[in-house]
């Protein structure tokens, strides 16, 4: 007879979140502040961080006032939004455009969301 001796150990799973406010000064690919090559460099790492990084743990979670100056690489990848005021157009049709499942309504109202108010989705 053979005994086998199943054991069950948890193993500890380690993650890193990586925070990013005022995103759109560092996910665009608008910045003016450095070289071409330094941008394409930024922002191809952080892609592919967003696209690949959370079965290794690794997460980013990013805030900014300006959705629109984002990567849409980046804005296609993300699940969870906290959607506060916005009152430019291209800021509200981008928030739009990756939230598709919110209801007019809510879009009709990003605008007008008081202080310390969101509309959550994800």
């Amino acid at each position: 007879h053979k005994i086998k001796i199943k054991t069950n150990v948890a193993e500890e799973k380690k993650s890193l979140n990586i925070i990013i406010d005022e995103a759109h000064n560092i996910l665009s690919y608008d910045s003016v502040r450095e070289t071409e090559s330094w941008k394409d460099y930024r922002l191809e790492t952080f892609e592919e961080i967003i696209k690949e990084g959370r079965k290794f743990g690794v997460f980013l979670t990013i805030a900014s006032q300006r959705p629109y100056d984002i990567s849409a690489t980046i804005i296609s990848q993300l699940h969870n939004y906290f959607i506060h005021r916005l009152i430019n157009d291209n800021d509200i049709n981008a928030v739009e455009k990756a939230v598709s499942y919110l209801d007019k309504l809510s879009f009709q109202s990003i605008p007008i969301l008081s202080v310390g108010s969101c509309f959550i989705a994800g």
